[in-house]
């Protein structure tokens, strides 16, 4: 399972130009750790809770986890707390904390999800006054 990754809003008031949604990424729920401490640098709220009972059943948590953290926010909003985001992944003190969770099944990478965050940065940077959605 995946992220659904949108950014809405109204076209560009000049030229009519939307985002492209299909060059969003969609990386996969396995990430959701990694995010969510490298966007929030806290621990990963109701760790008891699997992410597919989340997603699937709608369980509660006691916020957004991941990437879901950034939904219904304003990209320029969020640019600030990306490039956090990509500072801690980047910063060797942080570098083995989120190494540590790549997922065991091999699916994601602390790699893999420094790359999403780059492309999410820069598309709030290109739309900032658009909305995250994501599911």
């Amino acid at each position: 399972m995946s992220y659904n990754i949108y950014l809405r809003g109204a076209p560009c008031p000049t030229c009519g130009h939307e985002p492209d949604q299909s060059d969003l990424p969609n990386p996969t729920y396995n990430l959701t750790e990694i995010f969510d401490l490298a966007l929030t640098g806290e621990p990963l709220p109701n760790p008891d809770v699997a992410e597919g009972a989340v997603v699937l059943f709608r369980v509660k948590t006691d916020r957004p986890r991941g990437l879901r953290v950034l939904s219904s926010r304003k990209a320029s909003d969020t640019i600030e707390m990306i490039e956090n985001a990509l500072k801690r992944m980047s910063d060797p003190l942080w570098h083995e904390r989120l190494r540590a969770l790549e997922p065991e099944n091999g699916w994601g990478t602390l790699q893999g999800a420094r790359e999403v965050m780059q492309r999410l940065l820069q598309a709030a940077n290109e739309y900032p006054a658009h909305i995250w959605e994501i599911h």
